[in-house]
């Protein structure tokens, strides 16, 4: 149901790729609590995804961009601010993750995973401050994940990526919390998303055992005994968007959604 919560704020969301995706739900929830958002996502995952359907649906535009360029960031937020004078929120959740034992983590996935978890993250979080300070006010969202948190077997790269983001999120949150900005993480568990697709499909393969067998046993390790939904940690983002709070890296599982660690 909408409040009209976001009545009047604009912002830009990273990450969309299909209708199961965490960017793609909460773009919707942001569109039907009134905020005008902009969507974006690297060129090849708009060639395999479906976002201009998401992009007529909240009557945007996409804008196709490496978030790992080092300009990238910097060029957005301005051509934002260049069109709006301002951007209120912004919600970073391109994500990468390799499932690979420790040895067979190369370099390349290693620096891969952190640009796009980490760095692209802080960069953004960079770019878009000088202006929320001018205005006074402004809310980051990150996805981070439980990953962040804690740690797990073999996914390295992304659990590291994770956890120094979750860090760069409570850095910041002290430092701009006088500005007006609030910075926080959401980290969910296993969440029913391509990228949990993506890595079942390489479990099974490793390991002989079908998705569902493997969906099974993730659903059996989170609290509540199933998979969180897209839609659940949009809500947990609406939430952020919409209250004063800061500083947190919120785990959210299927049975509570607000927990904090």
């Amino acid at each position: 149901m909408s409040n009209q919560l976001l009545k009047g704020k604009k912002g830009i969301i990273f990450g969309a790729l299909d209708e199961k995706s965490i960017a793609w739900k909460t773009a919707l929830a942001c569109h039907e609590q009134g905020a005008q958002i902009v969507l974006t996502n690297a060129p090849v995952a708009l060639r395999m995804g479906e976002i201009n359907k998401l992009a007529e649906k909240c009557q945007t535009e996409v804008i196709a961009a490496d978030a790992t360029s080092v300009n990238i960031p910097n060029e957005i937020i301005s051509k934002l601010v260049a069109a709006w004078g301002g951007i209120d929120v912004i919600i970073l959740n391109a994500g990468e993750a390799d499932v690979q034992k420790i040895e067979d983590t190369t370099d390349a996935i290693w620096e891969k995973t952190l640009a796009i978890n980490t760095t692209a993250p802080f960069r953004f979080i960079r770019a878009v401050t000088p202006i929320m300070k001018t205005q006074n006010s402004g809310r980051v969202i990150v996805i981070a994940s439980i990953a962040g948190l804690m740690g797990e077997a073999f996914v390295t790269a992304y659990a590291a990526s994770k956890h120094a983001v979750v860090g760069v999120v409570r850095a910041s949150a002290i430092e701009l919390n006088k500005y007006g900005i609030t910075v926080n993480a959401l980290c969910p568990g296993y969440v029913d998303t391509p990228m949990l697709d993506k890595g079942l499909d390489v479990t099974a393969a490793r390991t002989g055992k079908t998705r569902d067998e493997l969906r099974a046993a993730l659903a059996l390790k989170q609290p509540g005994g199933r998979l969180l939904t897209s839609d659940e940690v949009a809500s947990a983002a609406i939430d952020f968007i919409s209250n004063g709070e800061t500083g947190q890296a919120r785990w959210l599982y299927a049975t509570t959604i607000g927990e904090k660690k």
